[in-house]
């Protein structure tokens, strides 16, 4: 019987997909490791504000899976211009990067959704904002 389970949970191991934590790493932040956000279908994204960029070239970045450099995208760093705010969106199958310029970081998490309504059990199932 232990030999079934250790059988068993030898497949789960082998079986489970790989996770991985991808980080944004850039001139906005002096390079250093900040943890992006999960959007689900294995899309990630942060937000950062990019004024100019160091003495090595002017504002960019990298994704970096697990934040030590073994794994990053672009295979160049990807430029911006200067004194912008950006949602920068990772696509972890695709290896793609992509950046939209938004008025704010507080503004683009806001303006996902126009309206926001609330309904469950506790207001009977009815639409209230």
């Amino acid at each position: 019987m232990s030999k079934l389970i250790l059988t068993m949970l030898g497949v789960a191991t082998v079986t489970s997909p790989v996770s991985a934590e991808w980080f944004y790493r850039g001139t906005s932040n002096d390079w250093a490791a900040a943890q992006m956000s999960s959007k689900g279908g294995n899309i990630y994204e942060i937000c950062q504000v990019f004024s100019s960029g160091d003495q090595s070239g002017g504002p960019r970045f990298k994704v970096d899976r697990d934040g030590n450099w073994t794994e990053s995208y672009p295979s160049s760093d990807f430029t911006v211009g200067n004194d912008q705010t950006l949602v920068i969106q990772f696509d972890a199958n695709s290896k793609q990067v992509s950046a939209e310029a938004v008025s704010s970081c507080e503004s683009a998490s806001d303006s996902r959704f126009s309206q926001l309504y609330f309904r469950g059990t506790a207001n009977n199932w009815l639409q209230r904002q």
